[in-house]
């Protein structure tokens, strides 16, 4: 299961360990997969002489997936394993049994596990991604050091109802309380931005942001009724990154046909926005507020038919065509 040098590092580890480390299994018998982590378990306990152990077969977590194992200590079970924490995995699996063994982590004592509010992370990986086990070592440390997070770490492969659920198209793939959704690697210090979000108006606005980074269009148009999805937007749409301004055109332009109300609603913020010093933006706000076709832009869009840039011109020129009309 573990290669020498793996083993080696195993056993140094386990000779520093102050805390027992406790693991729990959940439905590995159902499968090969399941029984490879069985097997995987046990093998670390056989190594350990006794500083890990295996405790019970199962939790009623909501984040805890089968088949996979729970890690933790001090009958406090914060981190789920549905993936081999082999080859590129291995090095932040050493990180969690190490900071899990050692003094330094507050998990122990701290009983979390009757708290439902605990913020749910779904790290989604894969065995062959070089970037994976960076924000598996963030999560796994973040979640050792914070009892107030429960994080499940599952192998893409192996869990493909995720990949439909969250429209996941490439890993690492991170998934906060089943709603806000970023792929890359996370860093430690972004990861507890996220968690300590919850519950805040910022945490709508990743939430959103999420959504449109998924291309999942039709959900984000329809959180333009709300404050923070109009934030969200009219943020895209000052940006100068053209593939972001294209993701809120698109999403405005879906909600024209489900919600042309909730796009009305926001021509008071678009027009100042036909001033900006980028002449892309001023074209881009042009168009989009001909489409809207809210006649108060007029006096606005007329001024922008002398634009020093000959495509400001046109679009407000369009624009005003289509209002007139």
């Amino acid at each position: 299961m573990f290669k020498e040098d793996e083993v080696k590092q195993l056993q140094a580890l386990f000779g520093r360990f102050t805390n027992t480390v406790e693991f729990s299994l959940h439905g590995t018998e159902e499968n090969e997969f399941g029984r490879k982590l069985e097997n995987l378990v046990a093998e670390v306990c056989r190594l350990s002489d006794g500083k890990c152990v295996v405790v019970s077969k199962a939790t009623d977590s909501p984040a805890v997936v089968a088949p996979g194992f729970t890690v933790g200590r001090g009958g406090q079970s914060s981190i789920v394993y549905a993936a081999l924490p082999t080859g590129h995995q291995f090095p932040p699996f050493l990180k969690i049994l190490e900071t899990l063994g050692s003094d330094t982590s507050p998990i122990a004592g701290n009983d979390a596990s009757s708290d439902r509010s605990r913020a749910e992370l779904l790290i989604l990986i894969s065995d062959s991604c070089p970037r994976c086990p960076l924000v598996v070592e963030a999560a796994g440390i973040s979640t050792c050091e914070n009892p107030s997070i429960l994080t499940c770490i599952a192998d893409v492969m192996q869990f493909q109802e995720f990949v439909k659920e969250y429209k996941i198209q490439s890993v690492p793939a991170t998934v906060l309380d089943r709603k806000i959704v970023l792929i890359g690697a996370l860093s430690a210090d972004r990861i507890m931005e996220l968690v300590r979000s919850r519950g805040t108006p910022k945490f709508e606005i990743e939430r959103i942001g999420s959504l449109i980074e998924r291309q999942n269009i039709e959900e984000a148009a329809a959180s333009l009724e709300g404050e923070a999805g109009r934030t969200v937007v009219l943020d895209l749409l000052q940006d100068v990154e053209f593939s972001k301004r294209l993701s809120g055109l698109v999403v405005v332009e879906k909600a024209l046909e489900n919600n042309p109300d909730a796009v009305r609603a926001m021509v008071p913020s678009l027009l100042p926005m036909l001033t900006h010093d980028d002449a892309r933006i001023r074209g881009d706000i042009a168009d989009l507020l001909g489409k809207i076709g809210d006649p108060q832009a007029i006096p606005q869009l007329e001024p922008l038919t002398r634009d020093p840039d000959p495509d400001v011109a046109e679009a407000a020129a369009d624009a005003l065509e289509e209002l007139k009309e």
